[in-house]
């Protein structure tokens, strides 16, 4: 959520009403305090905040600048005085500056704002107290049927679990869940082989799945471990990428480390 100064991102599936009408205001105003006030019901030992770093081209240019211009009050009467692609030329020239203290911008007196970008999350990205927050629980159902609409059934599954865990009288997630696990009956026992072809084939939520049951029965196999990994580099989910392959790589240095404890 972006503000005058700075802008904070929680990344929860659902906010008090409260904070929800602190971040909109913050939206609509510069206001420090305001935004303090927000973070400390982030506080400590709960959660972590840190500063998104924006992309840095070695360029010598503060991504974390916004450039604008004040406009006359008479700007819109002027502008349709004009043809209409001189009109979108002038707006897309002054109004989409976008981020970054690039020095043409200042050719049309542009005044500078510093706007970062805050991450708000849990010490382990995990939910707090290892559950949902009941309120969130329409949003991950959501989440759970457009999974299983993209292939990841597995995904899916958790989810609804997740949901269980919280009310176990939620009948679609129950419905669901009862559906997921009987096309996983169905689905042909996995192999590394057939998962790592249906990864070269570029079938990617067939071979997530395939891994997925693969490390269900397995927890140790360094190769669905690591290939899951990749396939999350792959989709560009860096995070995630970067913890799966951590924990495959630990997985078999703790395998080999054992080996020769043996010996």
């Amino acid at each position: 959520m972006r503000c005058g100064s700075r802008c904070g991102a929680a990344e929860q599936a659902w906010l008090p009403s409260h904070l929800v009408a602190n971040a909109r205001a913050c939206r609509k105003k510069t206001n420090v305090a305001l935004l303090a006030s927000f973070l400390d019901e982030f506080a400590s030992p709960d959660f972590v905040t840190e500063k998104v770093q924006r992309p840095d081209d070695g360029d010598g240019i503060d991504h974390d600048i916004y450039v604008y211009v004040n406009l006359p009050a008479d700007w819109d009467a002027f502008l349709y005085a004009m043809s209409t692609s001189a009109r979108r030329n002038a707006r897309a020239a002054l109004y989409d500056l976008q981020a970054g203290n690039f020095s043409y911008k200042y050719d049309f007196g542009g005044l500078e704002r510093r706007v970062e970008c805050l991450r708000v999350t849990t010490h382990d990205r995990q939910n707090l107290r290892g559950k949902l927050e009941p309120l969130s629980l329409p949003v991950v159902f959501g989440r759970a049927r457009g999974l299983r609409q993209d292939g990841k059934s597995y995904d899916a599954a958790q989810a609804c679990r997740q949901i269980l865990e919280v009310d176990p009288s939620h009948a679609d997630a129950a419905r669901l869940l009862k559906e997921l696990k009987a096309a996983q009956q169905r689905t042909p026992p996995a192999n590394i082989t057939s998962a790592a072809a249906l990864h070269q084939r570029g079938q990617m939520a067939e071979a997530e799945n395939a891994y997925r049951a693969i490390l269900k029965a397995d927890p140790n196999h360094f190769d669905a471990a690591y290939l899951l990994g990749v396939i999350f580099l792959q989709q560009r989910e860096f995070e995630s990428a970067e913890r799966q392959i951590g924990l495959a790589i630990a997985q078999r240095d703790k395998i080999l480390k054992n080996g020769k404890d043996r010996h």
